[in-house]
């Protein structure tokens, strides 16, 4: 069924603040009832124990079932109403959408009739404010947070103990009313009680493919469970014997080992041998190098230039293999790409801060977002928030970051990607809303800026239609700037090793906690200064001078040459 918001965005919104607090609907895909009127189109027949000579029953399913009925969307849509019903009876809402006026109201009482159209004006007050932060009440924080899950999970985060508990309270009463409820709630800083209260033996909570400690607040990617086997409707089971083509063209039968898995919690036993080992005599074909590749799944972005590299060496297999799936990937190639699959398991261990530095966060704090981006073998793209908090320092956290594999000359990828970029930028800007204070987007292309402010159309199809849907998404004169290509944040995810060379090998030291990748640039803080020391120049600076050239240029006077 429909999901509504995607998890990425989820996940965001339960990093914002210094309090990150989660829980899990019960009975998601089964909690709409079905109307009377329609038991004879939902019955089914059932003989006792499954056994086919049981006696045969028949039955009324009295609730809609995960794969008989969409009943994901249907949830999803009644959560949506819900989540109205408690702005509309917002009482601060209410009371700031009429005035107090109590001769009004006595001349309507006696007439019996009001104003045309103030009950219209009335609602509509009253549905803006949806969407309007300025009301305190904890019904928007309920709106808020159900306008913000991904399917039976809950995330949120706020900045005080006091507005945890009036959510959860709020929260379960609200639920209650409409036969809805949680499983539980987990709060930052809860004691621990792994096994208990939905938190797995290491006392984590499973949301949106991370985990999360709520006793050390910190989260990690999902575990991958690694095999030597086929998947089957979800299942693992062994593989079945196998014939491989040798260097000569002849055909050797390989019998099929016995199935193994493996989750790996400790950094130093994930190395290239423990992966060979596990997946010994298993086929070495591009089919195996997509399976085993795709499976290391970090949606956010906190690892996406170790992901960047490790799907270039698949790319190199395709190429080489000539998009054959059962073809085996060369040796040389599929030890570069298990090298890289060992980086990014390695990085699947690290543990983050959910809100790195919350003590020093207040509302009062400004919240800045920047948005870099680069291209050179890869594309890539990395937006971080910034919070400067009450000791002025920085605050970071990478919001969403990723890499596209795309081949342009480097001048039309600069520009290909300061278009994503931007699209990436624009959606987080109307995401995060009104906690912005400013926001730009930063690129290392001296070329791409010209363009950009550039007064002139484009002759050439391919920069005109970017440049145009660039300016659509930012406003290119005050929040574009210019970064020095060493103080580019997305420089790491452009550059990789690959079989035959690999100089710039990406590790997963690059994007650990304490990495300049996770925590961001010391002039984070102050981009004005960063502007004065040369670090990073604006497009209106630029333009200006631009402009002041092409003017000294036009008042000079031409040259007479005289015998």
């Amino acid at each position: 069924g429909h999901t509504g918001i995607n998890l990425c965005q989820t996940f965001r919104n339960f990093r914002l603040k210094p309090i990150g607090l989660a829980c899990d609907l019960r009975k998601y895909y089964n909690s709409i009832e079905v109307h009377e009127d329609s038991y004879p189109i939902n019955r089914i027949v059932f003989r006792d124990n499954a056994d086919p000579s049981g006696t045969l029953r028949e039955y009324v399913l009295k609730n809609l079932f995960y794969g008989i009925k969409p009943a994901g969307s249907i949830t999803d849509e009644a959560l949506k109403f819900v989540a109205r019903e408690a702005v509309h009876h917002c009482s601060e809402c209410i009371n700031k959408a009429i005035p107090n006026n109590h001769e009004e109201e006595a001349r309507d009482s006696a007439t019996n009739e009001r104003e045309p159209g103030k009950e219209e004006v009335h609602i509509q007050k009253i549905d803006d404010r949806i969407y309007n932060p300025e009301c305190s009440a904890v019904n928007h924080e309920f709106y808020r947070l159900l306008e913000r899950k991904y399917v039976d999970d809950i995330l949120g985060s706020t900045f005080t103990s006091k507005r945890v508990e009036e959510i959860k309270q709020f929260t379960e009463s609200k639920l209650s009313e409409y036969s809805f409820s949680t499983k539980g709630w987990n709060v930052s800083g809860d004691e621990r009680t792994p096994g208990t209260n939905n938190l797995n033996d290491d006392n984590k909570l499973g949301t949106c493919s991370y985990l999360w400690d709520p006793h050390t607040d910190r989260f990690k990617p999902k575990e991958v469970l690694l095999h030597n086997g086929i998947r089957f409707r979800g299942a693992i089971k062994p593989m079945k014997d196998w014939v491989r083509t040798s260097g000569t063209g002849q055909l050797v039968s390989i019998k099929a080992p016995a199935l193994r898995t493996r989750v790996f919690k400790d950094v130093n036993e994930i190395t290239p041998d423990a992966l060979n080992e596990l997946w010994k005599d298993t086929p070495r074909t591009l089919r195996s190098g997509l399976s085993k590749t795709y499976q290391l799944f970090e949606p956010c972005g906190f690892l996406a230039p170790l992901a960047g590299q490790t799907r270039a060496a698949l790319h190199e297999a395709v190429k080489l293999n000539g998009n054959n799936m059962e073809r085996e990937i060369p040796e040389h190639l599929w030890h570069h790409l298990i090298k890289c699959i060992t980086e990014m398991l390695k990085a699947m261990t690290f543990e983050f801060d959910r809100r790195p530095d919350k003590e020093q966060i207040t509302k009062e704090c400004e919240n800045i977002l920047i948005t870099f981006t680069d291209y050179s073998l890869n594309m890539s793209i990395v937006s971080y928030l910034v919070t400067i908090t009450t000791t002025g320092k920085p605050s970071v956290i990478i919001l969403q970051a990723r890499t596209l594999n795309r081949r342009f000359t480097v001048p039309k990828g600069e520009l290909d990607g300061m278009k994503e970029g931007s699209i990436q930028h624009k959606t987080l800007v109307t995401e995060l809303g009104n906690i912005l204070s400013r926001d730009y987007l930063l690129t290392d292309s001296m070329i791409c800026i010209y363009q950009l402010i550039n007064d002139k159309e484009h002759e050439n199809p391919f920069v005109q239609n970017r440049v145009q849907e660039i300016r659509q998404n930012i406003d290119v004169i005050n929040k574009v700037y210019h970064v020095v290509s060493a103080e580019n944040m997305a420089d790491l995810g452009t550059r990789y090793g690959t079989s035959t060379n690999d100089a710039n090998f990406i590790t997963c030291e690059a994007v650990a906690p304490h990495s300049t990748y996770a925590r961001g640039r010391y002039w984070f803080s102050d981009l004005g200064e960063a502007e004065d020391i040369g670090i990073i120049t604006s497009a209106k600076t630029l333009y200006n001078e631009k402009k002041k050239n092409q003017e000294s240029a036009d008042v000079q006077e031409p040259t007479v040459t005289t015998c």
